[in-house]
């Protein structure tokens, strides 16, 4: 019988191995494995039947009540049927030790992971490097067969075997993309990845990916950390994006990194009883502005791990709620190799805040459809390394405070600006609530929700002054602007004047020509009709008499079709 070592942090320690006896193992994932403690039962030798051994497992630890026709079902699969419950099942030997397997990302297969669709099951994740990669399988595509098997209305464990298989086979995917349906024939290998990946960003920020929770996954967090803080990583942003979960020590040990030694979730049997998990108890815990990045596919131990940075409020979140799995299984060895997975517990965050249907809710959410959260955890990270300066600054003016969790991160408008960030900054002004936004005015902090224009023009320059909006058709190019007085050449320039697009903040180029105090601006090409734009002079603009305008002057043209 194999057994598991358990991290030194776990709640209960684990049972000397005896012979016949069943071992049970907590699971935290929808479509993999969390293991983290071990329990054991002795059962009769007499009594070996599957079945009935089954059963006893159910009435014992099933978190649920169990019905009588429950408890008459005349095969283990007909009970777990009569359940009702989507996680539990039951696996043969060979497709738990696969399952175990793809927890640290070392398996036999083509390299995605998916999840249960109507119609088949769905790609939710495709490996680097992996075949399903090479072949051009996409985030999003539906397989509705395997080797001409349909997988509608299957259970992941069996898909599973359709799609694994020996290394240097193949398995023919019939796959369904924006309604078109494509064969493609994909060769199975032997994959071992990372659990964890990171990259040195721009401005200093640390980006560390946590593709699941694996047996070394925490040392690989640990490693990461150290790689960048020494390559002077000002601040992190951590992807649980498409992480459905692992094993729970890992995620005790990340978060001991944010808290050390504290409850990182509270986890409650049948009975009632709640014990606790702590965090590993790191005394050189993560102090720099972080990010947490979250969707609709993060679960069980990334709801742990999230949940736990939010109750102590060690970071911002960032993305789409969490899919909302919080309850626990256990796997059970049977007499004769098989494995017996049931629902045995319901985890709390260290609050006891729900998470079983519930999720972990993003500070500022983010449909993933209309943009990629990382551009805005990104624009809040780039000034991280200054954030104590700004505090102190004299006049605040260009920078934004934003409030995430109770955590202040800052936006420094002429980065909000550039047109890479535009859209990011344009969407956290669609987004946020205001009361969670502050302008900077001399030494203080005034709420933006008091600027009645915000989510446009003056989200990028709050203080600027607006002109009539203008409304034009596509061939008319020409803008003319006149002056109360003549304006120095020298000023005249692509800096202190812009005609910006409104939706992704890319630059129009112009041609200017200052006659007097007459300022004629003509576009290099035609207007995009439907469209809008910001027409922008910077107060560094200067007339003759060597005075500049008191502050940058906005407007808005809209192009008729």
């Amino acid at each position: 019988m194999k057994t598991l070592k358990l991290n030194k942090n776990s709640a209960n320690s684990p049972l000397k191995k005896k012979c016949k006896t069943i071992v049970a193992i907590i699971f935290l994932l929808i479509y993999t494995i969390t293991l983290t403690s071990i329990n054991t039962k002795s059962v009769n030798a007499a009594e070996g039947e599957i079945l009935k051994q089954a059963k006893e497992l159910v009435q014992d630890y099933y978190y649920y009540p169990v019905s009588e026709e429950t408890l008459k079902a005349s095969s283990v699969e007909e009970m777990l049927k009569n359940m009702g419950d989507p996680y539990s099942s039951y696996f043969t030997k060979e497709e738990f030790d696969d399952f175990v397997n793809s927890i640290d990302n070392k398996f036999t297969g083509i390299g995605i992971q998916f999840r249960l669709q109507e119609e088949g099951v769905e790609i939710v994740k495709v490996m680097d490097g992996s075949p399903a990669k090479e072949i051009g399988l996409q985030i999003g595509d539906i397989i509705l067969k395997a080797d001409n098997n349909i997988l509608k209305g299957l259970k992941e464990e069996q898909i599973g075997t359709f799609i694994k298989g020996a290394p240097g086979t193949t398995v023919k995917l019939l796959v369904q993309r924006d309604n078109v349906t494509k064969e493609y024939n994909v060769e199975r290998r032997e994959i071992s990845m990372p659990t964890v990946t990171y990259t040195l960003l721009k401005n200093n920020i640390g980006y560390i990916i946590v593709d699941t929770f694996g047996e070394t996954t925490g040392d690989e967090f640990t490693e990461a950390l150290k790689v960048l803080r020494n390559l002077k990583a000002k601040a992190f942003i951590v992807d649980l994006r498409y992480n459905t979960g692992g094993y729970i020590n890992p995620a005790l040990d990340i978060a001991g990194h944010f808290v050390g030694f504290k409850p990182i979730v509270q986890m409650e049997n049948k009975n009632g009883f709640r014990y606790k998990y702590y965090g590993t108890g790191y005394q050189d815990l993560i102090k720099e502005p972080t990010i947490f990045l979250i969707n609709d596919y993060s679960a069980s131990a990334s709801e742990i791990l999230s949940g736990a940075i939010k109750d102590y409020k060690k970071a911002g979140f960032i993305g789409i709620n969490t899919y909302g799995k919080g309850v626990a299984q256990s796997m059970y060895y049977l007499n004769d190799g098989s494995v017996l997975k049931l629902t045995t517990n319901q985890f709390f965050s260290p609050l006891g805040n729900t998470i079983q249907k519930v999720g972990i809710k993003p500070d500022l959410e983010v449909p993933e459809e209309e943009i990629d959260s990382m551009d805005l955890a990104y624009l809040l990270l780039i000034k991280a390394a200054d954030y104590n300066t700004i505090e102190a600054l004299k006049d605040k003016s260009s920078y934004i405070k934003v409030i995430l969790n109770d955590i202040p991160y800052y936006i420094d408008l002429n980065e909000a600006r550039k047109d890479e960030n535009w859209e990011g900054y344009k969407e956290i002004l669609k987004k946020i609530n205001k009361s969670h936004m502050f302008i900077g005015s001399g030494e203080k902090w005034i709420n933006l929700k008091d600027f009645a224009s915000i989510d446009d023009i003056q989200g990028f320059y709050p203080y600027g002054k607006l002109f009539k909006d203008i409304t034009k058709v596509k061939n008319d190019t020409t803008i003319i602007i006149n002056f109360n007085n003549t304006l120095v050449n020298q000023s005249i320039n692509d800096n202190n004047i812009e005609l910006i697009n409104s939706e992704t903040g890319e630059r129009v180029a112009i041609t200017q020509e200052l006659n007097n105090n007459k300022l004629t601006l003509k576009l290099k090409k035609q207007w995009e009709a439907g469209k809008s734009y910001y027409l922008v002079l910077h107060k560094e603009l200067m007339s003759v008499s060597g005075k500049n305008l008191t502050r940058d002057v906005l407007g808005k043209i809209t192009i008729n079709n």
